[in-house]
């Protein structure tokens, strides 16, 4: 029983449309992949790898603090910047040419730590600082949970804590 694409085409002319198919098929194939544009910091330590030496020993710290404060956070990379979510993006940090940066991720962080940060250059979302002069690690750990309070995520620690009142 013949199909009725192939009604009316000789076997030869089957062929030939099935290899220019197929040709067709490769050929985007090829393009695809020679086009692809790679993920260029797919994890925070790929991302490290590329600041300077200085940079990356100031946010390995806030890596650190922010690991510690959030212990359920998950490292990502956002707007191309390592960052942590915890349902929600909690926080993010990175560097450019001449400084890094830690990212609340909230305008109101920066309003509600306002006298910690003084020595510190800030903007809206921004805090700005030198490797040699980073933030103070005690400071970044109360903004991230104060990020997890504000998303609504009750730190672990404070639920074991109550769990062990209630009983």
């Amino acid at each position: 029983m013949v199909s009725e694409g192939m009604a009316g085409r000789s076997p030869r002319e089957f062929t030939s449309v099935a290899a220019s198919r197929y040709r067709m098929f490769t050929l985007q194939s090829l393009l695809i992949r020679m086009f692809r544009v790679p993920d260029k910091t797919p994890t925070i330590d790929d991302y490290l790898a590329r600041v300077t030496t200085e940079q990356r020993g100031a946010l390995e710290k806030v890596r650190k603090a922010i690991q510690a404060a959030a212990p359920d956070a998950q490292e990502c990379i956002s707007y191309g910047i390592p960052a942590f979510q915890q349902g929600k993006k909690l926080v993010a940090f990175g560097a450019t040419a001449k400084h890094c940066a830690f990212y609340p991720m909230s305008g109101s962080m920066i309003d509600l730590f306002a006298a910690e940060l003084a020595g510190f250059e800030t903007s809206k979302g921004t805090i700005r600082f030198q490797p040699e002069k980073p933030l103070p690690v005690t400071l970044i750990k109360k903004i991230v949970k104060a990020r997890l309070e504000e998303n609504g995520i009750v730190p672990a620690k404070k639920t074991a804590a109550k769990k062990k009142a209630t009983k």
